[in-house]
């Protein structure tokens, strides 16, 4: 995963907007606060934000949906470490932020939503 993109919205606060892509291409809009990265700095995990409706999904492949809002996201991934809640989604590393039910197990696919993912 590499940085891509600024967008600062503070740069006194130095908060920005960070546009992150995989090695396949896809992107996520990322909040970064604060932010010192640099365009192709490379980026190990990203960490999810009020996660919501985590549940075990029928759907068997990576999922990238931006909600409304402009860092909201709907994923679709596979849980990679299930006691650190590390999930995979194309070839980002994501770390959620709320409890992984009891039913679900490692390498098993999940979907839920965020209203946002920060670096």
């Amino acid at each position: 995963m590499n940085v891509k993109n600024i967008r600062w919205i503070s740069k006194d606060a130095s908060e920005a907007i960070v546009t992150v892509v995989d090695n396949k291409n896809f992107s996520l809009n990322c909040f970064s606060q604060p932010c010192e990265y640099y365009i192709n700095d490379k980026i190990d995990c990203l960490y999810t934000f009020n996660v919501d409706n985590i549940k075990k999904s029928n759907i068997k492949q990576f999922v990238i949906e931006k909600n409304n809002d402009d860092l909201g996201y709907y994923l679709v991934g596979k849980i990679m470490n299930l006691k650190q809640k590390i999930i995979k989604v194309n070839d980002f590393k994501l770390e959620l932020d709320n409890e992984i039910p009891s039913d679900i197990k490692e390498k098993e696919f999940i979907e839920f939503t965020c209203s946002r993912i920060d670096l």
